[in-house]
């Protein structure tokens, strides 16, 4: 079953995954049994499984955008600036008063 969102411009995914994904894993997954059967090499079918599984999309968010997103968030460069105009200052400098 292939469902389309409300708007039909997002991409066609079928069950939780895009159909691009769905293909990835399909064939990485045909590799890693072949390569499983015949040189007893489990990695690639590992790596198969934990691409599926990293690219599950629940409410159009899947764990790697997230694991992206966070990494961003907590490795880069984080700036905070704040207007400090308020009456009596100028440039954010506050004027001293003279009594």
């Amino acid at each position: 079953m292939i469902y389309y969102p409300k708007n039909l411009k997002a991409k066609p995914t079928m069950w939780f995954w895009k159909m691009l994904d769905l293909c990835i894993i399909a064939f990485s997954t045909i590799a890693g049994l072949v390569v499983l059967i015949y040189l007893g090499w489990m990695i690639p079918l590992v790596c198969s499984i934990t691409y599926g599984i990293l690219t599950m999309r629940i409410e159009d968010t899947s764990i790697s955008d997230y694991i992206l997103h966070a990494s961003v968030f907590f490795c880069s460069q984080q700036t905070f600036i704040w207007d400090r105009k308020k009456e009596g200052e100028k440039n954010g400098k506050r004027k001293l008063r003279t009594s």
